[in-house]
C-alpha cells in the first residue's frame, strides 16, 4: 500500500471516529474506545455525571461525562481541557488509535472537527483542516501542539488531531488563536489524559489498547504510513500487540510500583515524565519507547518492561495472558535481532514485586575536591518513592564523619521504629572506610549490645552507585538470586597464587549466576582489594568478610583461579556456607544480625558470626540523586 493512499484511508477513518458534541457548547469529540468519546471540557462541560448529546452519523445518543478538567480560572479554560465521556447504547463503531509522539517542527497536521460556516439544517457540518505543526508553548503547565496556517474555528474544538507521520493521533484541538482568522491555534497532546481521574483513565486506555489489539482497522493504515521511515526502535505493529496484552492483565495502579517497573527497565539516566504522571503499565511502556535506544543495548526498553511483567507475574494464575505476552516480547525482540537478550531476560527466574524494606540510609562520601574531607549524610527510606533527607554534616576528616553519624544514629532508629524492633540501617561506603566496624558501635549509655546487634547492619559500595555503567550487571546478578539460596550462589576468592585479576574478570564476566561472594580478607587488604574491585564492577551485590582476620594457609591447596570449594586453610570461608544455608536474598541482613548474637552467645572466638561484615546492595534502593529523577493566549473555539 503507497503511503500516501494509507494517509488518505487514515483521514477517512478519522471522520468516522469524529461526533457531534452538545453539551456546555457545541463542538466535536472522537471515539478512543467502545463507547468511550474524548472531547475537550469547555464543550462538554466540567461537571462530572452530567448528560449530554453525542450525535454519530445523524443519530443522536445520550453520554456521560466521567472526567473533565476544571472550571477556566480565566478566559482560558484549565488545563489540560479535556473531557471523557461514556455511551452506554454505542460501542459498535471505529476508534482512532493514539500516539503522544509530538509532531516534527513544522510538519503536516491533520484536524477534524465540525464548522457552522455551511449551513445544512444541522446548524453544523463536519470539517477537515490541514495545519503545520507551530512548535511547543506551554499553557498553565501543560505542554500544547501550536496549529500554523489555517483557521480553527467554533466547532472544531474537541476534535482529532492526526500526525501522518506516526499514523497515531497526537492531540485534541482545543482553542483558537485569534476568530476567523488563519493564524491556528493550541491543541492539547493526548498524554494530557493521563492529568484526569485515574482510575476512568486506566479503564479508558486500557478498552482502547484491548480494541487495537485485536480490530485492525486503523493499525494497517498506521502501519503502511510508517513502513517506509526509518525503522523505529519496536515496530508499530509489535507495540500494538503487546500494549493489548497488557491491557488483558490486572492493571498495575500502584504509584510505586510504576516507577519501579519503569526504572528496572529504563536506563540509568532516564528521568520520570515530567508532565504526566506514570497511572498504567502502557504508560511506563510508551515513555519507555520515546527514549533514544542506545546501538549497544541488548534489548529495547519497552521489551524490556514488558519481559520483566512476564517474569513477576509467572504463577499468579494467568496462564494463557501471560504465555501469550511472552511469545510477543519474543517474536518483537526477534524483529529487532535482540531475540537472544529477550530470552535471557526472560529466563533469568521469576522477578515478584518489589518487597519495600523501611531503612536508614547513610553515605560517606569523600569530597571530589579535597578526598581527604568527607561528606555524611542520612536519608529516611521508606520506599522507592518517599525517600526523606534527614540530615548532613559539614566536610569533616573520615574519623569525624564516621563519629558524626554515630552521634546521629540514635535518633533515626527511634524515629524508623525504635532500637528494640531490627530495622536495616544501609550505609553506603568507599573502599577505603570499609574497614569501619560499624556493627561493633555501641550507641546507647548503659547497654552492652552493639548496633549490629540490635539493628540489621549492612554495607554497600559507593562507587558501583556513582558509576551508571555498572547498573545493568548488578541488577542481572541481583535478579539472578531470587527466589534461590545464597549458598548455591556463593564462591571464594582468596585473591592468592595464581589468581590473577584478569583470570578473576574473566571468571565472572562468564558466569553471570555468580551473585555472592566470601572473601578471605577485608576489602582494604592487599590481597583482597583486586577480588573486592572486580565484584563490585561486576555487579555482584553480596559480599561477606571476616573484618580482622588474616588469610588461612593454604597447605597443599593451591586455587589458581575462584572456586566452588572454600579453601581448607581458611575455615571462615567454610563455615559461612553453612551459615547461611537455607537463607534467602533477603534474609541475608536479618540472618547475619543472628549470627552476631549467636557468636555473643556462645563465645567462641572463631564463631563465624563474630567480626563478620556483609555487603548487600539492593540495586533498587537508590538515592534520590542516584537513581531516576522524578518538574496565555486564546479563546476556546
Amino acid at each position: 500500500m503507497r503511503r500516501d493512499t494509507a494517509v488518505s484511508g487514515l483521514e477517512t477513518l478519522l471522520g468516522e471516529c469524529l461526533v457531534l458534541v452538545r453539551g456546555r457548547e457545541t463542538g466535536s469529540g472522537f471515539f478512543v474506545a467502545p463507547g468511550w468519546v474524548v472531547t475537550c471540557a469547555h464543550v462538554a462541560g466540567a461537571a462530572v455525571g452530567d448528560e449530554i448529546a453525542i450525535t454519530w452519523h445523524g443519530r443522536r445518543h445520550t453520554g456521560t461525562v466521567r472526567a473533565a478538567a476544571g472550571e477556566p480560572r480565566s478566559r482560558v479554560w484549565t488545563a489540560p481541557d479535556l473531557a471523557v465521556v461514556q455511551l452506554a447504547d454505542l460501542t459498535d463503531h471505529p476508534c482512532v488509535r493514539l500516539d503522544g509522539t509530538r509532531p516534527p517542527q513544522a510538519g503536516s497536521l491533520t484536524a477534524a472537527g465540525h464548522s457552522s460556516t455551511w449551513d445544512t439544517g444541522e446548524g453544523i457540518t463536519p470539517r477537515v483542516a490541514f495545519f503545520t505543526h507551530g512548535g511547543r508553548q506551554e499553557l498553565q503547565g501543560v505542554p500544547m501542539v501550536a496549529l500554523a496556517g489555517e483557521e480553527v474555528n467554533h466547532g472544531l474544538s474537541g476534535g482529532p488531531v492526526l500526525n501522518p507521520e506516526t499514523g497515531g493521533v497526537c492531540s485534541v484541538v482545543k482553542g483558537t488563536r485569534q476568530v476567523n482568522s488563519p493564524m491556528g491555534g493550541l491543541a492539547t497532546p493526548v498524554d494530557a489524559l493521563r492529568l484526569l481521574d485515574p482510575d476512568v483513565y486506566s479503564t479508558l486506555i486500557r478498552a482502547h489498547d484491548r480494541f487495537h489489539g485485536t480490530d485492525t482497522r486503523w493499525s494497517r493504515l498506521a502501519e503502511a504510513v510508517v513502513k517506509d521511515r526509518e525503522a523505529p526502535a519496536l515496530p508499530s505493529a509489535d507495540t500494538r500487540q503487546i500494549l493489548g496484552q497488557l491491557a488483558a492483565l490486572p492493571p498495575v495502579t500502584s504509584t510505586g510500583d510504576l516507577t519501579r517497573a519503569f526504572a528496572d527497565a529504563a536506563p540509568e539516566h532516564a528521568q520520570l515524565p515530567r508532565h504526566y504522571p506514570l497511572l498504567d503499565l502502557r504508560d511506563a511502556f510508551t515513555e519507555l519507547a520515546a527514549l533514544e535506544e542506545p546501538e549497544d543495548r541488548q534489548l529495547p526498553y519497552p521489551l524490556a518492561l514488558a519481559a520483566d511483567l512476564v517474569r513477576r507475574t509467572t504463577g499468579e494464575g494467568r496462564s494463557d495472558e501471560v504465555r501469550d505476552l511472552r511469545d510477543a516480547v519474543v517474536t518483537a525482540a526477534a524483529h529487532v535481532r535482540r531475540e537472544a537478550g529477550a530470552r535471557e531476560r526472560l529466563n533469568a527466574g521469576p522477578v515478584s514485586a518489589r518487597r519495600e524494606y523501611p531503612s536508614i540510609l547513610c553515605r560517606i562520601r569523600p569530597l571530589a575536591r579535597d578526598h581527604r574531607l568527607f561528606h555524611a549524610a542520612v536519608w529516611h527510606y521508606r520506599s522507592a518513592t518517599d525517600i526523606t533527607p534527614a540530615g548532613e554534616s559539614a566536610p569533616l576528616p573520615l574519623a569525624g564523619a564516621f563519629a558524626w553519624l554515630k552521634d546521629s544514629l540514635p535518633e533515626h532508629i527511634r524515629v524508623m521504629g525504635g532500637a528494640t524492633d531490627p530495622g536495616l540501617i544501609e550505609v553506603l561506603l568507599p573502599v577505603e572506610a570499609m574497614d569501619e566496624a560499624i556493627e561493633e558501635w555501641a550507641l546507647w549509655p548503659g547497654r552492652a549490645s552493639a548496633l549490629g546487634r540490635k539493628q540489621r547492619v549492612v554495607l554497600r559500595a559507593l562507587e558501583r552507585h556513582d558509576d551508571i555503567d555498572l547498573l545493568a550487571g548488578w541488577k542481572t546478578r541481583w535478579d539472578r538470586l531470587h527466589g534461590r539460596q545464597v549458598t548455591g550462589a556463593l564462591w571464594c576468592v582468596c585473591g592468592r597464587d595464581r589468581q590473577r585479576v584478569d583470570a578473576l574478570e574473566a571468571f565472572i564476566d562468564t558466569h553471570p549466576e555468580r551473585a555472592a561472594l566470601v572473601l578471605a580478607g577485608s576489602p582494604r587488604t592487599e590481597t583482597a582489594a583486586d577480588a573486592y574491585r572486580v565484584a563490585i564492577e561486576a555487579g555482584v551485590p553480596v559480599i561477606v568478610w571476616r573484618r580482622g582476620s588474616p588469610l588461612g594457609e593454604r597447605g597443599s591447596v593451591i586455587c589458581g583461579f575462584p572456586g566452588d570449594t572454600p579453601c581448607s586453610g581458611n575455615p571462615f570461608l567454610s563455615a559461612v556456607c553453612v551459615a547461611l544455608d537455607g537463607s534467602g536474598r533477603d534474609e541475608v541482613p536479618e540472618r547475619v544480625r543472628v549470627l552476631r548474637n549467636d557468636a555473643l552467645l556462645t563465645q567462641d572466638a572463631d564463631h563465624v558470626g563474630g567480626r563478620i561484615a556483609v555487603l548487600w546492595d539492593d540495586p533498587g534502593r537508590r538515592l534520590p540523586d542516584a537513581r531516576l529523577r522524578p518538574a496565555e493566549e486564546g479563546q476556546p473555539a
